[in-house]
């Protein structure tokens, strides 16, 4: 699969030299770059969500690439349009029933969709991930997390 591949570079290409002019051009002009006080400044996810995607970038254009499957390739193509559907969903249902239980429904649907089936782990994980971003979001963050009507 020539093509693919080739593909797969332009697009890498196009993916450092588009984050690239985020980080020189963009994000500089943009962003405040002081950090307010001695934490990170605002202009901190912007680089790293652009570093991120830069490395990405560089990784899809080196990779060695392998030819895909016709059946495996449409499997990985549903997920992705069944993962969209569910953010959107997931966007929905957080205004409604609240951060907690629309991350717990969500969670759990993924996990089993992408194929968990392990009894005990999959609430662990529900619990403990919810758990976690909660904390780190509403706490640590101070992100105002909606509460939906269930809170």
């Amino acid at each position: 699969m020539k093509s693919a591949h080739a593909c797969d570079k332009i697009i890498g290409l196009g993916i450092v030299l588009f984050s690239m002019i985020l980080l020189i051009f963009i994000i500089p002009r943009e962003c405040d770059s002081s950090g307010g006080g001695g934490g990170i400044g605002p202009d901190f996810f912007p680089n790293l969500i652009t570093g991120i995607m830069c490395v990405l970038g560089f990784w899809l254009f080196f990779r060695k690439n392998e030819a895909p499957e016709e059946n495996k390739q449409k499997r990985h193509t549903a997920a992705v349009v069944v993962t969209a559907i569910m953010l959107l969903v997931y966007t929905y249902l957080a205004e409604y029933l609240g951060y907690i239980s629309s991350t717990a429904v969500i969670l759990l649907f993924f996990l089993i969709y992408y194929g968990c089936r392990n009894k005990i782990m999959i609430p662990l994980i529900v619990i403990f991930v919810t758990g976690a971003l909660y904390l780190f979001f509403g706490r640590v963050m101070q992100v105002m997390l909606p509460c939906g009507i269930l809170i």
